[in-house]
């Protein structure tokens, strides 16, 4: 004799507590017991870090790093994660400055879609998971020196407007030709040393 026992709310693929229960039964020769009800738990299963996909960078002063793509261990059926819709990385190099096959850092946060809370990390944080480069930023100055009266003293820097990508401070030097080959001098503009800035009246040049 055969009988199948209808179930709702029965077999179930995502993790989660489930509450499967007895309907009805496909033989009039038996009858459901007075228990229909049994509750179970698919739990998440656990995934790895392996390996971090890192873009090189030019150097903007910063660790942050830029991570477009994450390996993991342990996911199922080899299922794909899809960065940025089940996961997000951060990555950090580990200095600022210029440097090659620096090891980045990176850290997982798994989001709540369908695919992803069936995982959970063990460890999010992951240390020289990818390398990248950090390369030489290009650097953009243009310089605008304002006319001044002679008043015996060196011309001043502040009436130098300068343009650039970067805030750091050029060191300025003086020239007396406009191909910028003759450093001023103490003996003929005044300048305090070669190429600073001058005193004696004439016409000059600066390069930053």
């Amino acid at each position: 004799d055969t009988c199948t026992v209808t179930v709702a709310n029965g077999p179930q693929t995502n993790a989660g507590d489930y509450t499967a229960t007895a309907t009805g039964l496909s033989n009039s020769n038996y009858q459901l017991p007075e228990t229909k009800t049994q509750s179970y738990t698919i739990t998440k299963a656990p995934i790895a870090i392996t390996s971090a996909t890192v873009s090189n960078k030019i150097y903007d002063g910063k660790t942050d790093a830029t991570i477009t793509g994450v390996t993991f261990e342990g996911l199922v059926n080899n299922e794909g994660l899809t960065l940025g819709t089940d996961y997000t990385a951060t990555g950090a190099f580990p200095q600022s400055n210029v440097g090659n096959d620096l090891a980045v850092s990176v850290t997982v946060t798994l989001m709540n879609t369908t695919k992803a809370k069936n995982y959970s990390l063990a460890d999010a944080a992951k240390a020289s998971a990818g390398t990248a480069n950090i390369t030489p930023t290009v650097t953009t100055l243009s310089l605008t020196a304002a006319s001044t009266e002679f008043s015996n003293t060196a011309y001043a820097l502040s009436s130098i407007e300068k343009t650039s990508n970067v805030s750091d401070t050029p060191i300025y030097t003086f020239y007396t030709d406009s191909a910028c080959t003759i450093v001023t001098t103490n003996a003929k503009s005044g300048a305090e040393k070669d190429g600073a800035a001058p005193v004696n009246v004439g016409t000059y040049w600066v390069k930053g």
